[in-house]
């Protein structure tokens, strides 16, 4: 598989940057639904910017539900953006094959 990392940094760019939150903002949020909810420049959740939702059967088992909000809320444009750095220094310093 090879990532096309100036696609994936633009996307990164453009998305809710982030802290994103999850599976679950609050407890006041409906038993069986999880999602990922991004954060204002305080680090503060913003109630009902939902970056994604599982709440349906098909989404998966609640178990699933809530290990696939809890990857999408820890792989955040913020973090993507760094491992791309990361990525290009590495590069960097090793000579191409």
């Amino acid at each position: 598989m090879t990532v096309d990392v100036a696609k994936l940094r633009a996307r990164a760019e453009a998305a809710t940057a982030g802290p994103w939150f999850g599976p679950r903002l609050t407890d006041a949020w409906p038993p069986g639904e999880y999602g990922v909810y991004a954060a204002d420049d305080a680090g503060d959740p913003i109630p009902f910017a939902i970056v994604a939702r599982m709440d349906r059967p098909e989404d998966g088992s609640p178990e699933e539900q809530q290990n696939n909000a809890a990857f999408i809320a820890a792989a955040n444009p913020l973090v993507v953006i760094e491992l791309l750095d990361e990525i290009e220094q590495l590069r960097k310093r090793v000579p191409a094959q």
